[in-house]
């Protein structure tokens, strides 16, 4: 019988665990704010979208004919000079789960641009102190921004996680709220909760 744990932790995780007589176990983990609460960007959505995490709302007919005039009439509007805007668009993808991304899904019917996502390019200078924004560091930003929308769509379908560990019914560590699409981190934390608990060090 597949188990969630057996789902979130790799094999070689497991064969540890077992090999110094540790129990771990994978459960959902329920009761969390939304992850938009500590990110530097905005998101901005219209009034009818997928989700209600997004900080702002740009009313429906106030998007105009494409994203360009949306991210103007939106910094109109909140007294936001535009040009200080680096800005994403927003898709998502919706089929019973749900997916944010910044590129575009290319599923006809599920999928579409639900609005778009800025940091202050002051801000960002400030945050790494600089004076112009390079191309690594927009690659940086990017991938920051990418991130963010990966644990939305995480928090957003309630793929957030517990991992514990035991030996012999006795609890001796466990993490709650990890993020996770996959077996990656969940397997991280672990194998890090064995190495500091496990009888031989050298594991």
């Amino acid at each position: 019988m597949t188990t969630l744990t057996n789902l979130m932790i790799n094999d070689e995780v497991l064969a540890l665990a077992t090999a110094q007589g540790l129990t771990i176990t994978v459960e959902y983990s329920e009761g969390h704010d939304s992850p938009r609460e500590s990110c530097s960007s905005t998101l901005v959505t219209s009034n009818n979208n997928v989700t209600s995490a997004a900080e702002a709302k740009l009313p429906s007919g106030e998007w105009g004919s494409n994203i360009e005039e949306a991210i103007s009439n939106y910094a109109r509007l909140n007294s936001i000079d535009e040009a200080d805007m680096m800005w994403w668009p927003v898709y998502a993808y919706v089929h019973g789960n749900v997916a944010f991304g910044i590129e575009s899904f290319n599923i006809r019917w599920d999928s579409g641009l639900i609005g778009f996502i800025y940091e202050s390019k002051k801000s960002i200078r400030e945050e790494f102190g600089v004076k112009r924004i390079s191309s690594n560091l927009t690659d940086k930003i990017t991938q920051r921004i990418k991130d963010e929308l990966a644990t939305l769509t995480d928090w957003a379908n309630g793929t957030i996680y517990a991992v514990s560990i035991s030996k012999d019914g006795e609890h001796l560590d466990s993490l709650s709220g990890i993020y996770s699409q996959n077996d990656k981190y969940t397997s991280e934390v672990a194998l890090e909760m064995i190495h500091n608990h496990c009888d031989d060090k050298a594991a």
